[in-house]
């Protein structure tokens, strides 16, 4: 049977047999075998039953139908011979069922085709992945073998010879071919029994390993460790002993860490870069994770490689439905490896995919990040140079002018990276968007679409030597220079011999010149192109290939710049507290960042900041490499009075560390890739720290400087505590600041916490999002907008999602302030449909349409009242802060505790979203803490929350009540698929669904008492 080269990849909703994808009815189950040959018996034996009988007839074919059914054998016996005699004479006639496996032989007299018999059975409903083919040709169908072929072939009335069947036991009866790139995720969950995930594997590699006929199916193992995967094998696996040795070095893989998802973008990259293997072999991605995905900016479609997962939690695994082909999943490594899923991914794909290894090299461009050596971070002025006389004709022009615009969209533009200038030419050369202007993409495009057809003769010398004086004039000194002519090259005014020389002129300034013709070149005009440029620049077609060629040959001469936008910031306190341990921390610093840089790419930078009370400064002056950095220390430590600069005043960590996010936001701004980690040395004792407050009030001041200051090192902030003794200098407040699992007494033990470990995960790529699953949390949104704001609203949303929809968070949302206060939500476990409902339901208050009743009373001609618009600013009351702890009241705290609704042993967190606190007078926080004190307290400590307000403007809370974090307007951007977000963005987002998940519950005497002190 030959297969046609038509395949939809995206047509994710069919079962991986499917007929609409191609795929053939077989996967033999071991458990299945006897059952199987018990079928394929049959199948032979009513095949030659049939050619027997059809060769008695001048006109006659066979046709065997697959398929499966829940009926029964007479049932379908039936409708299959009712639905034939319709329209034919049926000659003879065989069908099976075993195991809801179908198998229908039959001969029809006269010359019917394939599509015709398919066709009298197609109104069938009993047979669902319904195949049929040639009766000559089943056998083959029945083994599934390989097959790859543009033309459906004819039947014949010579049965075929069988070849020897594989050994029963192994997956798809050991026939398809098949290139498998297996992933498996070694990074480890914060729950990942190690031992039992590591069994599981060793389950899987044996099962791979016996069912896996490696003459035609080749494995290739990678890993996941840290935010990279890495090469398990050399090569693809083609015996069983390389697959299981590869397999065994998969338990030795270093740098894994815990990580609460997968990034498929990462993924997707990496199998680009291993296939194709085998040019007519099929590629296979079969990933084995328990972490949802991270990535949302890539999918699979027409990627020409078929993507499968079996994944460890359902939840998690239907994360990936928009980035695979299929996915299976279990609710446990042990269960994953007993049910054995390869019997199915590896089976249920047999189809190569039409895509050329050209699409793939454009699309991996296209979805390429700005940190990948791609188009998007190379630093480029660029010239387009287009052909517009007699020469062409105004349909090739637009053809030309289709092809630049598809070229144009890969690079980024903009002051910094790629510049784009247009030109068009015939006897006369014009500029229409100079390199200084094409700093914006849509400009480009604009200038593009405004090329018009000119005719007249055509003066090739001229146009190259304009573009000569335009990069003369208009071209950086660092950046790459490249000339893209789209023309046919052919002289009518100058001459072969003056292009020549405009070509070297452009060649000594530095100029790449790349010519793309429309059509096939001649030798005669070839051997002239090759003399005005290299031969390799000339392309003789419009089409992909070329497109690909030309961003390759551009990206080998002008490779992306190394970035720069991992730094590790060193924090020493330089108080006069500190004064005898200063130069020991600096020391300390020189030692870790020789460990440091050798876990990084050499791209890196450092650089120290030293505080006291009013006193930060980050020196030196710009962040440097590893070696710049250790000689500035050594410098300090050596010269006292340099030293002495940086010193004085007295501790004060909240404000130092203000000082700290404020330089780190401002670095995020100019770089949007910037991250980094951050390592204090310094004291933190309640008696030495100012102000001079409650201890209370000092650990509420850290948290909200601290909670800001993670948004821009992801969390990653790290502590040498050189306090002093507690009897004599009070309690250590440094776990205000960062969790205590970062914190050591001396750099010996950094290597006791994840520090090292996260410092050589830091990259150019934007971080992954932060989840929280599997952990309980009542949450209540509660929302305060004087304006209408989608950006922020949305925002909201995908906090939410990141969220479990299933039984680990309880939400419930509230709106108070420019109306009445309103539940939108009870406290419960939502979907995020649901959720979705309520922020209709939300914005349907604020603009009070939702209290507009329809009534048959004739409205007033004298006036109109009108909802509340966002327009329409209000005040917050002390009685409006009343109401809210009232509606609060009906769904947190006591009388309310269930396992549905506020669960005694999960943390609340009440989330104030407002761009109102501005307007907040000292007696609306005083009602604030009055109320929460009345409502809540150690006779029902369960229920008292813990606050977080995310203010839109720079006003916030008092910090007795929670922590505030300020959300800009560019804050919002969190998407990873565009060039815009930033990895401070993402952090800051990280670090609200962080802080949320990891709220700790209220310490309190009781849990379970009602009734008020």
């Amino acid at each position: 049977m030959a297969i046609t080269n038509s395949y939809d990849i995206n047509l994710q909703s069919e079962m991986a047999s499917s007929p609409k994808n191609n795929k053939l009815f077989g996967r033999f189950d071991p458990i299945h075998i006897g059952l199987a040959v018990i079928s394929i018996i049959f199948i032979i034996l009513s095949i030659v039953f049939i050619i027997l009988f059809a060769t008695k007839h001048d006109t006659s074919s066979s046709f065997l139908t697959t398929g499966f059914t829940m009926n029964s054998k007479s049932e379908l016996e039936n409708d299959f011979k009712s639905r034939l005699q319709q329209k034919y004479t049926l000659n003879s006639f065989g069908l099976d069922v075993q195991n809801n496996q179908v198998n229908a032989v039959y001969s029809l007299r006269g010359s019917v085709s394939v599509d015709e018999a398919k066709n009298a059975l197609s109104g069938s409903k009993m047979v669902t992945q319904m195949e049929t083919t040639y009766g000559d040709n089943a056998y083959s169908v029945c083994h599934q073998t390989q097959t790859i072929s543009t033309s459906q072939q004819p039947a014949t009335n010579t049965p075929t010879t069988p070849s020897t069947p594989k050994p029963p036991s192994q997956y798809c009866n050991g026939s398809p071919q098949r290139d498998i790139l297996l992933v498996i995720d070694m990074n480890d969950l914060q729950k990942t029994n190690k031992t039992l995930k590591i069994s599981s594997l060793d389950t899987i590699k044996n099962k791979i390993a016996s069912n896996v006929n490696f003459a035609s199916t080749q494995i290739f193992i990678g890993a996941t460790a840290g935010n990279q995967i890495v090469d398990i094998s050399t090569s693809f696996a083609d015996t069983k002993d390389k697959f299981l040795n590869d397999f065994n070095n998969v338990y030795n893989v270093q740098n894994t860490t815990i990580r609460q998802s997968l990034d498929f973008g990462t993924l997707k990259t990496y199998a680009f870069n291993k296939f194709p293997a085998r040019s007519s072999t099929p590629d296979e991605v079969i990933l084995l994770t328990d972490k949802p995905v991270s990535s949302q900016s890539v999918d699979k479609s027409n990627t020409g490689i078929y993507f499968t997962i079996a994944g460890v939690n359902k939840n998690y695994v239907k994360q990936y439905s928009t980035y695979i082909d299929e996915s299976l999943s279990y609710d446990s490594w042990t269960d994953l490896a007993n049910n054995d899923p390869f019997s199915q991914l590896v089976c249920s794909f047999f189809k190569k995919p039409v895509t050329t290894a050209s699409q793939r090299y454009l699309l991996d461009y296209l979805n390429a990040d700005d940190t990948t050596n791609s188009p998007k971070c190379e630093v480029l002025d660029m010239i387009l140079l287009f052909d517009t006389s007699e020469s062409l004709s105004r349909i090739l022009l637009e053809d030309y002018k289709n092809f630049a615009t598809k070229f144009v969209k890969q690079y980024k533009t903009s002051d910094d990276l790629t510049r784009i200038g247009v030109m068009f030419f015939n006897s006369e050369t014009s500029e229409i968007l100079k390199l200084v202007q094409g700093t914006n993409l849509d400009n480009v495009l604009q200038a593009i679409q405004s090329v018009q057809y000119t005719a007249g003769l055509t003066d090739i010398t001229k146009a190259l030597n304009a573009a000569f004086a335009a990069f003369q004039v208009e071209s950086r000194a660092a950046s790459g220079k490249v000339l893209v002519v789209l023309s046919d090259a052919i002289p009518t005014v100058d001459t072969y011999a003056n292009e020549i020389i405009a070509g070297k002129q452009l060649s000594d300034f530095g100029v790449q010149t790349l010519i793309v013709g429309y059509e096939a070149f001649s030798a005669d005009v070839l051997q002239q192109l090759d003399q005005i440029t290299k031969p390799e620049y000339i392309y003789q077609s419009l089409d992909d290939t070329t497109l690909n060629g030309v961003t390759a040959n551009i990206l080998a001469n002008y490779p992306c710049p190394a970035p720069q936008c991992v730094t590790a910031y060193y924090a020493v306190e330089v108080s006069e507290a500190t004064n005898d341990v200063v130069v020991d921390n600096l020391k300390s610093v020189i030692q870790l960042v020789d460990a440091s840089s050798a876990l990084q790419t050499g791209t890196e930078l450092y650089q120290l900041i030293t505080y006291s009370e009013g006193l930060t400064k980050f020196t030196p002056a710009n962040a440097v490499d590893a070696k710049g950095f250790k000689t500035y220390l050594q410098t300090l430590i050596d010269d006292s009075t340099k030293l002495d600069a940086l010193r004085g005043g007295n501790t004060r960590l909240d404000t130092s560390m203000n000082d700290i996010t404020a330089q780190l936001a401002l670095i995020s701004k100019k770089n949007n890739r910037f991250s980094a980690d951050l390592l204090f040395f310094g004291e933190a004792n309640d008696a030495v720290l100012d102000p001079d407050v409650t201890t209370d009030e000092k650990r509420n001041q850290l948290k909200t400087a601290a909670l800001n200051l993670q948004s821009q090192t992801g969390g990653r902030i790290y502590v040498v505590d050189v306090s002093r003794p507690v009897n004599l200098y009070g309690t250590v407040l440094w776990d205000s600041v960062t969790p205590s699992d970062h914190i050591v007494n001396s750099t010996q033990y950094l290597s006791t916490t994840n520090y090292f470990t996260e410092w050589s995960s830091l990259s150019c790529q934007l971080p992954a999002y932060s989840y929280c699953y599997d952990t309980q949390v009542d949450i209540a949104i509660i929302l305060d907008l004087q304006k209408q704001d989608y950006d922020f609203i949305n925002y909201i949303q995908n906090f939410v999602e990141k969220f479990s929809a299933q039984d680990d968070a309880h939400i419930s949302m509230f709106a108070y302030g420019a109306q009445k206060t309103m539940l939108l939500t009870d406290l419960a476990v939502h979907s995020y449909a649901d959720l979705q409902n309520s922020i209709v339901t939300y914005e349907e208050w604020r603009n009070g349409s939702l209290f507009i009743t329809t009534t048959t009373t004739p409205a007033p001609t004298s006036s109109t009242v009108k909802p509340k618009l966002f327009e329409d600013l209000y005040t917050v009351q002390t009685t409006t802060v009343t109401q809210l702890f009232d509606a609060i009241r009906t769904q947190f705290g006591c009388s309310h505790y269930s396992d549905d609704t506020d669960r005694v042993f999960a943390p609340n967190v009440f989330i104030i979203a407002s761009d109102n606190l501005a307007s907040y007078t000292d007696a609306v926080w005083n009602q604030f803490q009055t109320e929460l004190h009345s409502r809540f307290g150690c006779w029902d400590c369960a229920g008292t929350p813990t606050f977080l307000f995310l203010s839109r403007t720079d006003a916030k809370a008092p910090t007795s009540l929670g922590s505030t974090i300020n959300i800009a307007t560019s804050d919002l951007d969190i998407d990873r698929d565009d060039d815009t977000s930033t990895q401070a963005n993402i952090n800051k987002f990280n670090g609200i669904v962080n802080s949320v998940c990891s709220t700790s519950m209220r310490a309190c005497s009781s849990y379970f008492s009602c009734t008020s002190a």
